[in-house]
């Protein structure tokens, strides 16, 4: 999403990404993108951002989380704006004591919130006490070009996809716990795990003998995926506002959630099923069972993801992000 952000404004603005690590960068970034490297310790790499902030004249410096704020910028020149562009749900945060100070920090200082939610805010607002006028809710887009996505009805795949990086917050185990119930032709894909994960949950499938499994990586281009998939799994017990599940119903994939994400429920409404979360994988293998065997209900639920897709277009967010970005220049 960052990629996508800092692509489009450099029409309109300079910009800089600072980052830890030397490396390319696993999305594409234009050429006008000046990539700076922090270099040094904690205390050094500080320094070295406030020098260039304040040499470039830099107006904005977006933090894409509180919890880093404390670490990233202990002090900005009195021009630089901070933003804190908001992606973890602050329901199920991390409670660690420097995080939550660093939170807090962010909340006295920051000019401007992005959250992904009217839950987010109200969150926010109610817990660290920002100001309703320093928060904006502006839900990620769609990042996949409109000429590339597929609408067409994909049930002739026979293909359940999932996606996360990590096991026990997307449920994945609780997924597979779900698959091996089902009787069916039917093939289970995971995609986005690091290798540890990957082995992880290979050695679930091996020891309890799960049939019609894949597992992959991460991918850069994630839209022949969607092409060749029936059906979206989110199988999370903790989940902020999930990109892949809107990205999945602008390629018309009917989707299963658990019934317990409430910021899922704010972007989905009902164009998705809805598992019982105290059932856990009895009633998500329920769930996923009814789209395998009606073709029906498949194609209802076709037609309400593409729908509510329609609501997170790239033209939206970037439009948002203007507007704060030259209501807070003036």
């Amino acid at each position: 999403m960052l990629s996508l952000l800092a692509n489009k404004l450099t029409k309109d603005y300079r910009v800089l990404i600072f980052v830890h690590n030397k490396g390319e960068p696993f999305f594409y970034l234009a050429p006008e993108i000046q990539q700076v490297i922090l270099k040094g310790n904690l205390l050094q790499k500080n320094r070295q951002l406030y020098r260039i902030l304040k040499k470039e004249k830099v107006s904005h410096y977006i933090n894409l989380d509180s919890n880093s704020v404390l670490f990233n910028s202990f002090w900005l020149p009195s021009f630089t704006k901070l933003v804190i562009w908001e992606h973890f749900s602050l329901e199920n945060n991390v409670k660690k004591w420097h995080f939550i100070v660093s939170r807090f920090s962010a909340s006295i200082r920051a000019h401007q919130w992005v959250v992904l939610s009217r839950i987010e805010k109200d969150l926010w607002q109610k817990v660290y006490h920002v100001p309703k006028n320093k928060i904006k809710v502006i839900p990620n887009p769609v990042t996949i070009a409109k000429d590339k996505i597929d609408s067409s009805n994909k049930r002739h795949h026979k293909k359940v996809l999932a996606i996360g990086n990590k096991i026990k917050v997307k449920g994945f185990d609780l997924l597979l716990d779900a698959w091996k119930m089902l009787t069916t032709d039917w093939e289970l894909c995971i995609i986005g795990l690091p290798e540890s994960e990957q082995k992880e949950l290979a050695q679930q499938i091996d020891t309890e003998n799960i049939k019609n499994v894949s597992i992959y990586g991460r991918k850069s281009d994630m839209t022949a995926v969607y092409k060749n998939a029936s059906l979206f799994v989110l199988s999370s017990r903790k989940e902020a506002t999930p990109l892949v599940l809107i990205e999945s119903q602008a390629f018309g994939l009917p989707g299963v959630a658990f019934d317990h994400l409430s910021s899922v429920e704010e972007m989905v409404a009902d164009s998705v099923c809805y598992a019982d979360y105290q059932l856990k994988e009895k009633s998500l293998a329920m769930e996923i069972n009814r789209f395998i065997q009606s073709e029906e209900r498949y194609v209802t639920y076709h037609k309400k993801a593409l729908q509510n897709a329609h609501r997170y277009s790239q033209a939206r967010f970037f439009e948002e992000w203007k507007e704060i970005l030259e209501t807070q220049t003036s």
